[in-house]
């Protein structure tokens, strides 16, 4: 038969779970363990090779040669009259008003002539001031971006009302312009954004060339000439992966900048929404696992760009472990850190590829039925 524990040894264990120094032992266990788990779950991994993802600055360009500086407009320097319902159908390419035609192009005669400027200058590089690479943040470069985009538009109404005043190869002439303007943006700027005005210009362009060739047949000589230029300023997907690995080397500087920072300063500088959530972002940043993830998606994704896939979903980053800085690197840069941020570039470029090949069988139906035997692009 059992015995039971007297009442004193009873008070006595009572007395003990209570004492100080059971609770101090407790609690550092707690601690121990706990702390062990964060250093495990916040243990950060090896720096990833990515030396084929990294690019240096580009070689300094004069400013004298550098046609892309003529292109720094202020906001709304390429100018539309938004509130203008003619203007408005103009830009989206679905309406016509000579008086609106007149004062548009009347108005951007300027911006119009820098164009032509800049595009005969040797070089057009996104540079700052003292002529290195800065690799723009994309909130830096929206502005100049949606200027360049709406000059092409510009020279699109340009290139309709030639063709209506029966100019159609000086049309042709503004068609090659814009496929000209395309190609040094997608060369010399080194980002993202621009790679979507080179896009978007390109449309236009193609856009602009069914109007021209809806008309009357054209003479068959100056549609040789544009067609042989435009075929040499085919689009090349090799300036959107520079483009991206510029993005990447761009988002490992601010990666590292991060991983050193102040919370403060995360606040001041990369836009976090409390000093408390800048000190946990901060604490809790792993920049190597971070920077691993994002190799991976930035290589996937350049390596079938490159081989001709564009029809193919890459995942995007797993952002575990990086939660709390993600809105940071987002806003610096990281404008593929999604798949639909992707997918939406990779559809453009799908839509450019389809474009370019109907541009150049256009022109060629025109040589062809002139000259059957001729050789062509």
């Amino acid at each position: 038969m059992s015995r039971r524990p007297s009442r004193s040894r009873a008070r006595a264990g009572s007395r003990l779970a209570r004492s100080p120094i059971a609770i101090v032992s407790a609690a550092f266990v707690a601690c121990v363990v706990g702390g062990a788990v964060l250093w495990l779950r916040f243990l950060d991994v090896e720096p990833p090779d990515d030396a084929d993802l990294i690019v240096g600055p580009l070689p300094r360009v004069s400013g004298g040669e550098n046609g892309l500086l003529l292109l720094r407009f202020a906001r709304d320097e390429v100018w539309w009259d938004r509130k203008n319902p003619d203007h408005r159908a103009l830009r989206k390419g679905s309406g016509w008003s000579d008086e609106a035609v007149v004062t548009l192009l009347v108005r951007n005669a300027e911006p119009l002539a820098r164009l032509e400027r800049a595009l005969a200058m040797p070089e057009f590089a996104l540079q700052g001031e003292g002529g290195a690479d800065p690799f723009w943040p994309s909130t830096l470069l929206w502005q100049p971006v949606c200027e360049w985009i709406e000059l092409a538009r510009v020279v699109g109404v340009r290139a309709r009302a030639r063709c209506r005043d029966g100019d159609r190869e000086g049309a042709l002439d503004d068609v090659v312009l814009l496929h000209h303007f395309a190609r040094r943006i997608e060369r010399g700027a080194r980002a993202m954004l621009p790679q979507i005005a080179a896009m978007i210009t390109r449309s236009i362009a193609h856009d602009t060339l069914g109007e021209i060739l809806a008309g009357a047949p054209l003479d068959p000589r100056p549609v040789r000439v544009a067609l042989a230029k435009i075929a040499a300023l085919a689009p090349d997907v090799r300036h959107f992966t520079a483009a991206l690995r510029a993005e990447y080397t761009s988002l490992t500087r601010v990666i590292d900048d991060v991983a050193v920072a102040e919370p403060a300063v995360i606040v001041e500088e990369f836009g976090a929404r409390s000093p408390t959530l800048a000190r946990l972002a901060t604490t809790t940043f792993r920049p190597n696992l971070v920077r691993s993830r994002l190799a991976a998606y930035f290589r996937t994704a350049i390596e079938q760009l490159e081989s001709g896939d564009l029809e193919t979903t890459i995942p995007g980053p797993d952002r575990g472990g990086f939660e709390g800085i993600a809105g940071v690197l987002d806003r610096y840069g990281a404008i593929l850190m999604d798949s639909a941020h992707l997918d939406s570039f990779r559809s453009r470029l799908l839509r450019q590829r389809e474009e370019f090949r109907q541009t150049l069988a256009a022109l060629g139906g025109v040589c062809d039925r002139s000259d059957p035997d001729a050789d062509l692009p």
